[in-house]
């Protein structure tokens, strides 16, 4: 087995590793979530994605500069949902498309800069996948993908306007960004 090999499993390795850690990350939300049928989509596509991003990726000699790439930008979206899982660790948020209102607007960690840091780190990890398999399919599932992540977060914040902390969150909004922090408050 070649160096380029090893380096390919290993990545392949590590980026299952970092998929199947946001797969079971959930202590820390709501218990009564439920699964409504936009978040089954989403689990749906996000195992479309790991199974393609493998397939392709078995299936192809990696450059080693893509490869790493791919992998600091895994990186990077891996420690932004810890530091946010770490933020959020007793606020008991709910799943994505539950509809609950969170208790509170949290501001502090990665919240203070993005008002959705999980699924911007969800968003990176899935760009990195695409990134690294290079492969049209790959674009288009994290595409839609994270799409669907910037409508989960529009139904979050309507949810949470219309409820007695939309003053609040109306004040936060102006000074932070969606996905990415804003750069101009």
């Amino acid at each position: 087995m070649s160096v380029a090999d090893l380096a390919k499993y290993g990545a392949l390795l590590y980026f299952f590793g970092i998929g199947a850690w946001f797969a079971t990350a959930q202590a820390h939300f709501d218990r009564s979530s439920q699964a409504k049928p936009l978040l089954i989509i989403v689990v749906v596509l996000s195992t479309i994605l790991s199974l393609v991003t493998i397939v392709i990726a078995l299936r192809s000699s990696l450059p080693i500069e893509r490869l790493v790439t791919a992998m600091v930008v895994a990186s990077a979206a891996a420690l932004l949902f810890r530091w946010a899982l770490k933020t959020i660790a007793t606020k008991n948020l709910g799943l994505v498309f539950s509809g609950l209102v969170p208790p509170e607007v949290v501001q502090n960690g990665p919240y203070r800069w993005i008002r959705h840091p999980l699924y911007t780190a969800y968003s990176l990890f899935w760009i990195s996948c695409a990134f690294l398999t290079a492969s049209l399919l790959s674009c288009v599932l994290a595409g839609f993908v994270v799409i669907l992540y910037i409508v989960a977060a529009r139904a979050e914040e309507r949810d949470i306007i219309q409820s007695k902390l939309g003053p609040a969150y109306e004040e936060y909004r102006k000074r932070t960004g969606l996905l990415l922090p804003r750069l101009f408050r």
